[in-house]
């Protein structure tokens, strides 16, 4: 543990600081180290875990009720800029795998097709994608095509391609069928949720290979807070297509409302892994991982701080194993002043405004960013109070070599 020792100008923080990642290692300004974190599949939550609250997605209602892009038909269509009735024909000197390489080259061409061709393009492999009839690889084309786009910031490219997804998600390569299908999307908009199952069932039973009338089940189900069969209806959708982000959202739903915080956060990672651009889903699914990292690697060091303090544990000059000394990378100091508030003639209240400095004093090029700080308070009565906080927006930073952060609080 950090012993408090007087500097010329300022008192070096010892029994607290910034949880911060420097790149590509994680730094923890408490220790004078950096944290090694390899890469590894997510992990639950300790018995200990920081209690975090996450952003509920409310499914019910219009899309507009609905953050972001995530809704309640586990993918229901957006906008549809294709004509659903138009085809375009495809060129009879070449083979359809060539006309799906062609297209998705030209709509990944930035610096070469403007962006009309390049919206073209993409309209043509949904058409090459559409059954009965559909072309080899044009689907897996619009895949590329939605992760190029999500992940370079071509948003109408990005929304391009989630619409022909969608629009190939809706089509069964059968008129009967697909009309069926537009019938209980009909009733699902109008609240009749009983009547949409009666007819997506009647789907099921004439082709169970259609995943979307699995999918359009699930979204029924979930509307009636049926979780566990709407998740049943979920996985068969993901057995005849595994990349259907619509319905790895739902899923994720469905899990969370059920108070499935893990299997509610790995739908959300799948769904975001084929799907970058589902920013709320990304986003949640950071906080999810923030939260866990300071929960395994931070609250252990809170812990043995305030333990120190307390007198039940032996301070340690040293810090943990799992942490490698960098004692030149990363400054931290900080001062405290005490601000008396009268009250009364015979009683005055101490308040205690305190300044803090992070500096970054590598000299490489890897830069820091702040992950959580944590404090333990020693109350004169000697109770030990550790208090964490989560860098987040506004108060989280990011830290070039030479570069410092400076904040203050009482």
């Amino acid at each position: 543990m950090w012993v408090l020792r007087r500097t010329p100008d300022s008192f070096r923080a010892l029994d607290g600081g910034e949880l911060a990642r420097r790149t590509p290692r994680i730094v923890c300004c408490g220790w004078a180290g950096a944290l090694r974190i390899a890469p590894r599949e997510p992990r639950r939550f300790s018995s200990t875990r920081v209690a975090a609250q996450f952003p509920r997605l409310d499914a019910v209602g219009s899309d507009r009720h609905i953050p972001g892009r995530i809704r309640h038909d586990f993918g229901g269509s957006r906008r549809m800029s294709m004509s659903s009735g138009a085809r375009i024909r495809r060129r009879e000197e070449q083979e359809p795998s060539d006309t799906v390489r062609d297209n998705l080259r030209l709509a990944l061409s930035g610096s070469v097709a403007n962006l009309e061709d390049r919206q073209k393009a993409v309209e043509r492999l949904c058409e090459l994608a559409l059954p009965p009839d559909s072309s080899e690889g044009a689907e897996d084309a619009l895949y590329e095509v939605l992760q190029v786009t999500s992940l370079s910031g071509h948003a109408e490219l990005r929304e391009d391609a989630e619409d022909a997804l969608r629009k190939l998600w809706h089509s069964s390569g059968d008129v009967a069928i697909d009309e069926s299908l537009q019938q209980g999307m009909s009733l699902l908009n109008k609240d009749q949720h009983e009547q949409a199952i009666v007819i997506f069932s009647s789907i099921i039973e004439k082709a169970p290979w259609f995943a979307e009338g699995w999918n359009k089940r699930a979204t029924a189900r979930f509307l009636l807070h049926d979780y566990d069969r709407s998740i049943a209806d979920c996985n068969k959708v993901l057995e005849l297509k595994p990349r259907h982000f619509g319905c790895l959202a739902g899923l994720g739903m469905c899990h969370q409302a059920l108070d499935r915080e893990q299997q509610a956060i790995e739908a959300f990672r799948r769904a975001s892994e084929v799907h970058p651009g589902m920013d709320n889903l990304r986003q949640l699914v950071e906080t999810y991982d923030l939260h866990q990292l300071v929960n395994e690697e931070l609250r252990p060091q809170i812990l043995r701080v305030a333990r120190s303090l307390s007198g039940e544990g032996a301070p340690s000059e040293e810090p943990p194993a799992a942490l490698e000394a960098s004692a030149g990378d990363v400054c931290c100091d900080w001062d405290i002043h005490r601000v008396t508030v009268p009250q009364t003639p015979l009683q005055a209240t101490f308040t205690y405004f305190l300044r803090v400095r992070i500096r970054n004093e590598s000299s490489g090029k890897a830069a820091l960013r702040s992950l959580a700080r944590f404090y333990a308070l020693c109350f004169s009565g000697g109770r030990i109070f550790p208090l964490m906080r989560v860098t987040e927006g506004e108060s989280s930073f990011l830290l070039e070599p030479g570069q410092e952060y400076r904040f203050c609080f009482h």
